[in-house]
């Protein structure tokens, strides 16, 4: 029997941010094994344009599900994103320069939103039982992230959801957190995640 594989990504850096602990992590975790599972990573572009296509590249129906990571610079917890707007609107550009001040449907003929359909509220309870600030969060904004999201929960028939990071304090001094500790607790976070899968 071939190896389960799970599918993780993270972002580039992006609108000012030189360092994204995201793609550090995809790096650091790819090819790693948790449970019997395969994780293997992909860091997209901050784009409004190009990151569903460049997921679309990396995609495999092989995957037994999708976790898609990015950075929530101003969160203090790790946020498991359970839906995901159809909607873009941010005053931030994305990397190609893009603003979207209007708001704007991803999908006009879309549903109006998506919902993961893995327990984060099982997910999230056994993280916090092994010390990893989490919460199970409604709101991915409506940037790259959302926009991620969207697309892909609306696309594949994999359970999927998306992660939101805190910054480091290498990036961020308020932050609690070192780049260590985010490792810690990804490894926690990947540990928990398969044992549901």
């Amino acid at each position: 029997m071939a190896q389960k594989r799970l599918l993780i990504t993270g972002f580039e850096a992006f609108a000012g941010v030189d360092f994204n602990p995201t793609a550090y992590l995809a790096n650091k975790f790819n090819q790693s094994v948790y449970n019997n599972i395969k994780i293997e990573t992909a860091v997209l572009p901050v784009s409004f344009e190009k990151t569903f296509s460049s997921f679309q590249n990396i995609y495999n129906d092989d995957f037994i599900a999708i976790i898609m990571c990015g950075l929530a610079y101003s969160r203090p917890w790790w946020s498991l994103e359970q839906v995901a707007k159809n909607l873009i609107v941010d005053n931030r550009p994305d990397n190609d320069g893009h603003i979207q001040k209007d708001k704007k449907q991803i999908n006009i003929d879309g549903e109006n939103a998506v919902y993961s359909s893995i327990n984060l509220h099982l997910l999230n309870k056994n993280l916090k039982v092994k010390g990893l600030p989490s919460e199970v969060s409604m709101d991915a904004g409506t940037y790259v992230c959302n926009y991620l999201f969207y697309r892909v929960a609306s696309s594949y028939k994999q359970p999927s959801f998306f992660l939101h990071i805190p910054a480091n304090k290498e990036l961020k001094k308020e932050s609690p957190y070192s780049l260590n500790d985010l490792e810690k607790f990804m490894d926690i976070f990947l540990n928990e995640l398969t044992n549901l899968l």
